[in-house]
């Protein structure tokens, strides 16, 4: 999920690319058959290299950070 999120995410910034690296730390388990609100954002673009950052919550709670990657 989060591979896809953040692909699409710097494309939509009208950024091009593949990943070279996906870092996830894990803050919580992520619940099965729960809705989930994932969020990202270009925090970082200069030349060729591109950071693009992102979260996971439920959506009952979307404050409370389940999975952050980079």
């Amino acid at each position: 999920l989060m591979d896809q999120l953040l692909g699409s995410t710097a494309i939509a910034a009208g950024l091009r690319g593949m990943t070279v690296r996906l870092e996830l730390d894990y803050r919580g388990p992520v619940p099965l058959s729960t809705p989930l609100t994932l969020q990202a954002r270009v925090t970082e673009a200069a030349g060729r290299t591109c950071v693009v950052t992102g979260t996971i919550a439920t959506t009952a709670d979307p404050e409370r950070t389940l999975v952050e990657a980079r």
